[in-house]
């Protein structure tokens, strides 16, 4: 069984991809593997990854190459979670949206799809990737109709399968299992249908809360595809 745990980091928390000091990262990864995880999932932010619709930040890439490395190191995979407009309770919304419908507008299908193909080329060759998950708590930023949402969702979860090459992929060494996925999370009621959300690509998972809505409703589901060797 694998053991991971949410990476965030102190000090400076999310806004270290812009106030960079590697030496901490490393510390803060150090303790992670001495509790035994095997793997942690780092968040963007999506703002500053890509402060414009048609550039993406070279700077932070390099940073993200850092942050892999540094998890290598200690054995650790990566699942990388892309397109963050909320966290911790903040909203981190681009000034370039114009109220543009975040699933529907071929404005920003264009935007999301060159960052996935900037960081998916980033990401490839890295040996510890476990996985890219889509969004963090999207509905709390982009809400639409699910058939809008249905149809985002699969799409995506396409081109990064195709953009990662997972069918192609060789498993670590030390393992007998490999797991490369893209996933997407958000509330079941505002963007997706649960159908589509546990049948889309290989994989589903639940995320069960304590308290709230989700205590009755059960869960967000994820749609994923996976690369098994």
């Amino acid at each position: 069984m694998r053991f991971g745990v949410n990476y965030t980091p102190t000090g400076s928390w999310w806004y270290v991809w812009n106030d960079w000091r590697p030496d901490g990262v490393a510390r803060y990864l150090d303790a992670i593997a001495a509790l035994g995880a095997d793997h942690v999932q780092i968040m963007l932010l999506w703002t500053f990854f890509q402060p414009n619709a048609g550039w993406v930040s070279l700077l932070h890439l390099d940073r993200l190459d850092d942050r892999m490395r540094l998890a290598a190191a200690r054995g650790l995979d990566v699942v990388v979670t892309v397109f963050n407009g909320h966290l911790t309770g903040q909203n981190f919304r681009q000034g370039w949206e114009h109220g543009e419908d975040f699933f529907i507008s071929s404005r920003l299908r264009r935007a999301q799809e060159l960052f996935i193909e900037v960081l998916a080329a980033r990401l490839r060759p890295q040996p510890n990737l476990l996985g890219l998950d889509l969004g963090n708590e999207l509905n709390c930023c982009w809400q639409g109709p699910t058939d809008a949402g249905d149809a985002w969702m699969a799409d995506l979860l396409t081109r990064c399968r195709a953009l990662l090459d997972c069918d192609n992929r060789e498993k670590p060494a030390a393992e007998t299992f490999r797991r490369l996925a893209t996933e997407w999370r958000g509330a079941t009621q505002i963007a997706t249908t649960v159908p589509l959300q546990a049948t889309t690509g290989d994989a589903a998972a639940t995320w069960n809360w304590l308290d709230g809505w989700l205590a009755t409703t059960g869960s967000t589901i994820l749609g994923g595809v996976v690369l098994t060797a």
